[in-house]
């Protein structure tokens, strides 16, 4: 497989796909190497019986203000403006998440008009985060600000990542901003968009280059590190070789196991025109469930006269990653604590002496990433 490469990649996900198509494009000869039978990692959809696509993984929308980014996806696919409009159910009510004055207006009704005065002259922006209105001075600010903490932010946080709220880093709880608007859009981005025929096939595409050789099936254990050195199949190489996986397996767990968050989906087909108002609505207050993603309306199908009363839903759980679980056997999301201190570190110091391999993406790197980010982090590489 090696012969005439020059380039080797694990992992044909956004990443690995995104840097081995730069690569090919300069002349390199590139071997990507898939343990799956599909590419496009966690990005994989397809179409269902009905004809819905479903993403297998949870709903994926690529949103970017980057130019080049914007540029380099568009060569590979069609795309749809997809504009994310979230809601969330808090108590009986059902209100556009991130907060905004339509929420206010729903949740407190008689001091609606007096918090969105008090919020603008407050902040002059129009947003602010959750950890700001938890820190004013002005007590019906605070009282919103906690509210919105204990019935958004705290329950979700802890299902979400299995640790208090305390514990987690706070870039995660600023997440999702407050919006001092009507302005019920869930991301600011210029570009937020969904591919016309899916993200599996936008992979494809990127891969699809005479330089580049694609091999699905792969077992997963074929790059091995022995003594700063790596062996490819049992034979050492000096080939540049790009990584895209769970670092602490690619070293064999030696420094231990890094903590992940996974993620089980419970798809259902319904005979419904339409399941709820958006595409996603959440449920803070739900013990073990997330999220609800209503698919045709994420892929904006709902149009189509062949898809009337017919709907798919997928409902989301998180849960502790445990590659011996039935549900959660997928790594997601690296659990990075307030702390600052990275648990792969370790493994990260020992990577660096290994001159031919690279780190790259969510699980090898051990970072939370956007679509976007992953992608302009593989044409950087």
């Amino acid at each position: 497989m090696l012969n005439n490469k020059d380039i080797i990649i694990f992992g044909a996900g956004p990443s690995g796909a995104a840097v081995a198509r730069k690569k090919a494009e300069e002349g390199k000869q590139v071997l990507v190497l898939e343990n799956k039978d599909v590419v496009a990692g966690n990005l994989f959809d397809y179409k269902n019986d009905k004809g819905i696509i479903v993403h297998k993984f949870g709903p994926h929308i690529f949103q970017t203000s980057d130019e080049d980014i914007i540029s380099f996806v568009k060569r590979f696919a069609n795309w749809k403006e997809f504009r994310h409009k979230v809601n969330v159910v808090i108590g009986d009510k059902e209100v556009p998440l991130p907060i905004n004055f339509k929420s206010i207006d729903i949740l407190f009704p008689d001091k609606a008009e007096m918090l969105k005065q008090k919020l603008k002259e407050t902040f002059n922006s129009d947003v602010t985060y959750i950890m700001d209105l938890l820190n004013v001075e002005d007590e019906d600010l605070k009282e919103l600000g906690k509210f919105v903490y204990d019935n958004v932010f705290e329950n979700y946080t802890v299902k979400m990542w299995g640790i208090s709220s305390e514990d987690i880093d706070q870039s995660v709880l600023k997440r999702v901003p407050v919006r001092l608007s009507y302005d019920d859009g869930y991301f600011s981005d210029k570009f937020q968009a969904v591919p016309t025929t899916g993200y599996t096939e936008f992979i494809k595409e990127m891969l699809n280059h005479e330089n580049i050789k694609l091999k699905l099936n792969v077992p997963v254990d074929l790059l091995e590190i022995k003594d700063g050195k790596t062996f490819i199949d049992g034979e050492e190489t000096d080939k540049e070789v790009i990584w895209t996986g769970a670092v602490d397996y690619l070293f064999r767990y030696s420094k231990g196991e890094l903590p992940y968050r996974s993620l089980k989906f419970e798809l259902e087909t319904l005979e419904l025109d339409s399941f709820q108002d958006r595409a996603v609505v959440n449920y803070p207050a739900d013990p073990s469930m997330t999220r609800i993603t209503e698919y045709k309306k994420l892929t904006q199908q709902e149009d189509e006269e062949t898809l009337l009363g017919v709907t798919t839903i997928g409902k989301e759980y998180p849960g502790s990653y445990d590659k011996a679980s039935k549900d959660f056997s997928i790594p997601y999301y690296p659990v990075i604590k307030k702390d600052g201190l990275n648990p792969a570190d370790v493994y990260f110091k020992e990577a660096k002496n290994i001159t031919n391999l690279k780190l790259l993406g969510r699980l090898a790197e051990y970072k939370y990433k956007q679509m976007a980010q992953a992608i302009s982090d593989a044409l950087d590489i």
